[in-house]
């Protein structure tokens, strides 16, 4: 393993053991699972979908009618992740996606959150 400081070269220590503890990922439909990703991919289904216009420009970013709801942030549960509704409300989509989806891989490596109490994880 390299030391702090020291740079990469390009090559890859091989040797080195890694181990998979967990995963996630999300696709469009219902693969949000490694099983249902995997009876995705047996039944010959394609998760690739037109990009959803809402999405799309300025009209993702801002809305000129502060009471127009974002559909996702209805289905975030805030709370669970210790934060408030005006912070979950500011906060980047991606960056909420990536908080559900890196709970699921913990869980689906069986490291659930009552294992992961401490202050300096985050």
């Amino acid at each position: 393993m390299p030391e702090t400081g020291d740079t990469w070269d390009g090559e890859l220590d091989k040797t080195i053991p890694i181990a998979i503890i967990g995963m996630s990922f999300q696709f469009p439909d219902d693969a949000t699972s490694a099983e249902s990703f995997w009876s995705m991919m047996m039944e010959g289904r394609c998760a690739s979908r037109d990009f959803p216009a809402d999405r799309l420009g300025g009209s993702a970013l801002y809305h000129p009618d502060p009471s127009r709801g974002d559909s996702e942030l209805g289905a975030f549960d805030a709370p669970f992740f210790s934060i408030s509704a005006s912070e979950a409300e500011a906060m980047d989509p991606q960056s909420r996606a990536l908080l559900e989806t890196t709970y699921r891989a913990l869980e689906n490596g069986r490291h659930h959150s009552t294992s992961l109490k401490t202050p300096y994880l985050g």
